[in-house]
C-alpha cells in the first residue's frame, strides 16, 4: 500500500489536501527514481468521504501493476476537477458490466495521468515556454494556460514562481519586453510595437520596458549597451553567470573580494574616492541594486551611467533575467535558473536523511558572532529548502548578533561557520555552540555564502553535498 498526496483548492478558495491510497495486491511499489511503473490497473474498489465539509477524500484502488512513486509526490488540481474525477470513477464503478468496468479503468488512468502531469510541472515548464514563444503569444493569458493544463490558476502561478522567481503573469510580460527589444533593434516605432505585443499604447510599452530592463527605451537605443566597460559592485556574480567579464571588481578592505568568481580584473574600493577610480578605469556603465547605497551616497556625481536592478537583492532570478534582457542573454539567464532548479531537486534526493535536521549559518567577525535568519538573508533560500530552522532563526531581520547566552541556547544539529577574514578566526566565541563542541560543524567560504548570486547559490548546494552526502 502506498499513499500519495495532492493539493486542492476548495470552493472557498482555501488550500486543502486530498489523499489517495493505492493498494497493490499483485506487484510491488518501488520508491526510487531508477524504476518505472508498468502493468494495468484492475478495477476501482471504493470511494469514502472522510470529512463532513467534503474537502478531503481517501480513494482506494486495486492494481496488479508495479508502480513507481516518489515519497514527496505532491500534485496540484482544482477542487472541482478533483471532485468530478472521483464522482465519475465512482459512478462507473457502480455498473457491473464489462463496458463500465473498462470505463472505470480508463477514467482512473486518465486521472492518474493528469495528476502525474501536474507533478512534472514542478520542474518542467517546457509546454508553457513553447506556447509563450509561439506566434500568438501576445494574446496568451494565465487563465488560458491554466485551463489547457487543467490546473487551478493560483496553483499554476505558485509552482511557476517557485521555479522562475516571478509569477506566470510577470513571465508573460517579460517575454513581451524581450519581443519589444527585438522590434527596437529593427527601428520600429513604439506605436507599431504596442500593436505587435497587444499592449494599449506606446506609453505602456515604455513603462513596462523600463520596469523590466532598468532603462528607458530612448536610453536603450542611445546606449547600445555592450558588455564592456561595466562595473557592478557586489553583483559581479550575475555578470559572470552570463559570461560577461566586468571591467572591474569591487573589493572591501575588511572582507577582500569575491575570490570564488575567479576574476583577474582591476579592483575598485567602494570605501575610497569612487569618482577617481571609475574615471581611471574608464567605466561607462554601473549596474547597481538599491543596497549599494550602503557603500556610497547616491548623490555622488559618478562619471558613468547608472542602471538599477528593479527587484530586491534576494530576488536573484528576477535580477538575472533583467540583466539577460539588458545584454541579449535571455536564454542563458533562463538556462541558469533551470539548471539551479535541477540541482536543487538532485540535492534534495540525496539529502533525505537530513530533512528534519536543524542547520544554521554562523558569521564570525573580529568582534562578534552573528546568525543569518530566514528573513531574506543570504542563506535563507538554500537552508530553508533543505533543513528546519533553529532557535532565533525566525527573527524578522536578516542577521542578528548572538550573545554567549543565546549561543548556549542554540538547538542546531549542525552549523556552517564562515569567517569574515583571517583576523576573525582569532575570535574564539564561535566555539561556545554545543554543535561545535560536538564536532557537528563545517567551515564554508565567506563570500560564497554571503551572496545572492546564482553562482553563489550553486556553490552553496555543492557545499551541502560535500558536507552532508
Amino acid at each position: 500500500m502506498y499513499k500519495f498526496q495532492f493539493h486542492t483548492i476548495t470552493q472557498q478558495g482555501k488550500a486543502s489536501m486530498c489523499e489517495a491510497i493505492i493498494i497493490v495486491l499483485q506487484g510491488k511499489v518501488t520508491l526510487n527514481n531508477d524504476s518505472v511503473y508498468a502493468g494495468e490497473y484492475r478495477y476501482f474498489a471504493s470511494v469514502e468521504t472522510i470529512c463532513a465539509q467534503g474537502q478531503y477524500y481517501i480513494v482506494y484502488f486495486e492494481t496488479k501493476a508495479d508502480i513507481r512513486f516518489t515519497e514527496d509526490m505532491a500534485f496540484h488540481m482544482s477542487f472541482s476537477a478533483c471532485l468530478q474525477h472521483v464522482k465519475d470513477i465512482a459512478t462507473a464503478f457502480t455498473k457491473k458490466d464489462h463496458i463500465h468496468e473498462w470505463q472505470t479503468v480508463l477514467l482512473f488512468e486518465q486521472w492518474l495521468f493528469t495528476l502525474w502531469q501536474m507533478r512534472r510541472m514542478g520542474g518542467d515548464f517546457s509546454y508553457i515556454e513553447q506556447k509563450i514563444t509561439g506566434q500568438d503569444f501576445a494574446n496568451l493569458s494565465v487563465q488560458q494556460l491554466s485551463m489547457e493544463l487543467h490546473m487551478h490558476r493560483s496553483q499554476l502561478t505558485k509552482q511557476f514562481k517557485q521555479h522562475y522567481g516571478m509569477s506566470l503573469q510577470q513571465y508573460l510580460v517579460y517575454q513581451k519586453v524581450k519581443a519589444v527589444k527585438q522590434y527596437l533593434h529593427n527601428n520600429e516605432k513604439l506605436m507599431t510595437i504596442a500593436h505587435h505585443v497587444n499592449w494599449p499604447n506606446e506609453g505602456y510599452v515604455g513603462q513596462q520596458f523600463k520596469k523590466y530592463t532598468g532603462v528607458t527605451v530612448s536610453q536603450y537605443r542611445q546606449l547600445l549597451l555592450s558588455p564592456t566597460f561595466l562595473f557592478a559592485p557586489y553583483l559581479e556574480d550575475f555578470l559572470v553567470a552570463l559570461d560577461i567579464e566586468p571591467q572591474a571588481q569591487c573589493i572591501n578592505p575588511i572582507w577582500g573580494k569575491q575570490e570564488y568568481l575567479g576574476l583577474t580584473v582591476p579592483t575598485i574600493d567602494l570605501t575610497k574616492d569612487m569618482t577617481r577610480q571609475i574615471e581611471k578605469l574608464q567605466i561607462q556603465h554601473m549596474i547597481m541594486d538599491h543596497g549599494v547605497e550602503r557603500w556610497f551616497h547616491s548623490s555622488i556625481d559618478l562619471p558613468a551611467s547608472q542602471i538599477y536592478l528593479s527587484a530586491k537583492a534576494y530576488q536573484w532570478r528576477q535580477n538575472l533575467l533583467q540583466l539577460g534582457l539588458l545584454f541579449n542573454r535571455e536564454e542563458q539567464a533562463l538556462q541558469r535558473i533551470k539548471d539551479y532548479a535541477a540541482t536543487v531537486n538532485h540535492v534534495k534526493e540525496r539529502m533525505r536523511l537530513w530533512q528534519k535536521a536543524k542547520v544554521a549559518c554562523i558569521r564570525v567577525s573580529e568582534s562578534g558572532v552573528y546568525l543569518h535568519t530566514t528573513a531574506h538573508s543570504y542563506v535563507t533560500e538554500v537552508l530553508h529548502t533543505f533543513f528546519k530552522p533553529t532557535k532565533f532563526m525566525t527573527a524578522n531581520q536578516p542577521r542578528i548578533a548572538l550573545s554567549r547566552e543565546m549561543q548556549m541556547q542554540m538547538d542546531a544539529d549542525f552549523l556552517l561557520i564562515t569567517f569574515e577574514n583571517a583576523k576573525s578566526q582569532q575570535n574564539q566565541a564561535w566555539q561556545h555552540f554545543e554543535a561545535v563542541q560536538k564536532g557537528q560543524y563545517a567551515i564554508v567560504d565567506f563570500y560564497t555564502w554571503m551572496n545572492f548570486g546564482v553562482i553563489s547559490n550553486h556553490k552553496k548546494l555543492h557545499d551541502l553535498q560535500r558536507i552532508f552526502c
